[in-house]
């Protein structure tokens, strides 16, 4: 400009105000690169931030920490923020993360409803266990027989001797056959605790008092059962081979040569 104006003085004659026009001019577009210079800046620094944001989601995601939507929040925050390109990118990148993030909660919930189905099974089987183990303990062992209805009831600990003797008991019970049959029951009875290493097996006997009711036929489910009280002492079941691997044998036998 200045070479223009040496060259032909004229310009400036006409126009004194010239040269301060054009610095007026220059300092408004130095002024407008600066504000151009400091949001590029601030873009920049936003990128950065929401490329790091996204990392850290990415990362949450792979523990399984983050759900869809914060990514849905980021993703909408990071449109807000960036243009063009950037936008583009991290449009991708959530979009991915959300379906990881959709296949992960699916996986979840598959898991999470197999480990209910395992625990209502190891429920189950556990509250069977119980109830077969408490009928071991105290259900009556049925006799087939087509003449009588029997069982054997067997109690841990004497009443007589409470902890020295285990008491074997004698049931008749209500049959289908009952109005067919002679009563009372008068069958001899022999209990025997068998040795599992046969050597001395415990051995008791008894014959029916027909005046007792125990023997009468039933009017109800079961008599009251009668038997040997003091069958077996602990001490004598601990010294031999009556109980091996928490089995023990009873061998019942009644005696029909009467009948």
């Amino acid at each position: 400009m200045e070479a223009l104006l040496m060259r032909d003085p004229r310009i400036a004659s006409r126009n004194p105000n010239i040269f301060t026009n054009y610095d007026g001019v220059i300092a408004d577009l130095l002024s407008q690169a600066q504000t151009n210079a400091g949001e590029t800046r601030d873009l920049r620094e936003k990128c950065r931030e929401h490329s790091e944001r996204i990392t850290a989601l990415e990362r949450k995601v792979a523990s399984g920490n983050v759900s869809g939507a914060a990514l849905a929040r980021s993703a909408q925050m990071s449109g807000d923020s960036s243009g063009g390109s950037q936008n583009t990118e991290l449009a991708l990148r959530i979009t991915h993360i959300e379906n990881r993030t959709a296949d992960h909660e699916v996986l979840l919930v598959e898991n999470n409803r197999t480990i209910e189905d395992a625990r209502r099974d190891v429920g189950n089987v556990k509250r069977q266990l119980d109830t077969n183990q408490e009928s071991a303990r105290r259900q009556d062992r049925r006799i087939e027989s087509i003449e009588h209805t029997l069982a054997l009831r067997n109690v841990t600990l004497a009443d007589l001797e409470e902890g020295t003797h285990i008491s074997v008991f004698f049931v008749v019970m209500r049959g289908q056959y009952d109005a067919l049959l002679r009563w009372p029951f008068r069958q001899k009875v022999t209990f025997m605790l068998l040795d599992q290493d046969n050597v001395e097996h415990v051995i008791d006997a008894f014959r029916p008092d027909p005046s007792s009711s125990s023997f009468q036929r039933p009017r109800r489910e079961t008599n009251i059962a009668s038997g040997c009280p003091m069958f077996c002492s602990l001490a004598e079941l601990n010294n031999h081979a009556y109980m091996r691997d928490d089995a023990m044998f009873m061998k019942i036998i009644v005696d029909t040569s009467d009948l």
